[in-house]
């Protein structure tokens, strides 16, 4: 396993699980989570469901059940479910664990792991409010994890993107995702957006110009935006809006 020869790391635990006694109880526990680690990590075949997904979420159920508490198991369980699309699982899985006496007493980093997992499934079922505080409370214990900042900004985006009918509301949730990150592409890229739809051509041109060169923007759409704002300026310029 450690080598990722999956492949042959499942023969040996399907190996050690045919000789397990029924008073090994502890032992099972453990092979269920080694046998989840592992078909979790199994190719997925070209098409159609993944039944290795399937046998890991089963493994990794199985031991949950027998060892509740265990964070690295239900951090793993919590992964399969996203993988699943099962995020309405996966989001009762870590509202049990926040809720639970023991998610305090663990290490920064578990307690971070089951709160990105309840971020993502409430994200993905659309829940933008409940996520941001997910994705929130996990930032204040892990400040540095980039991955963490990079999906509370995606979060916020996207709420103001529903918010796109009120502008000024829409305009606040920008600059709160630009003050956890300023460099963030996608955030600087909605506000330049959001100043072309309410007429400020000239403030997105800034603001564009800005975003070119920078690293993770998208040129293509960049320079299209630009040229909008070039035709819809105080002085408009068609010809760098076309140029030849």
């Amino acid at each position: 396993f450690a080598d990722r020869a999956f492949g042959s790391a499942l023969d040996q635990y399907l190996q050690a699980e045919k000789l397990l006694r029924p008073n090994q109880a502890r032992e099972q526990v453990l092979l269920s989570i080694r046998l989840g680690k592992t078909y979790r990590r199994l190719p997925a075949p070209a098409n159609g469901p993944n039944p290795n997904l399937t046998l890991a979420i089963d493994k990794l159920t199985t031991a949950l059940s027998s060892n509740p508490g265990n964070l690295e198991l239900a951090t793993e369980l919590g992964g399969a479910y996203l993988e699943a699309k099962q995020d309405a699982k996966a989001t009762a899985l870590t509202d049990r664990l926040i809720a639970s006496a023991e998610l305090p007493k663990a290490p920064p980093e578990q307690r971070a792991a089951i709160l990105v997992i309840g971020g993502k499934s409430l994200f993905n079922q659309h829940k933008l409010k409940e996520a941001r505080q997910r994705f929130e409370a996990a930032q204040q214990l892990r400040a540095n994890d980039v991955s963490i900042q990079k999906y509370l900004v995606e979060t916020i985006n996207e709420q103001a993107f529903e918010a796109i009918k009120e502008p000024k509301a829409a305009q606040a949730l920008l600059d709160q995702a630009l003050a956890v990150d300023p460099q963030s592409t996608t955030t600087l890229t909605n506000i330049a957006v959001l100043a072309i739809d309410r007429g400020d051509c000239d403030g997105a041109q800034k603001q564009l110009l800005r975003l070119r060169g920078m690293r993770g923007s998208i040129a293509f759409e960049t320079t299209r935006l630009l040229a909008r704002t070039y035709l819809c300026s105080a002085h408009p310029d068609p010809k760098r809006a076309h140029p030849q």
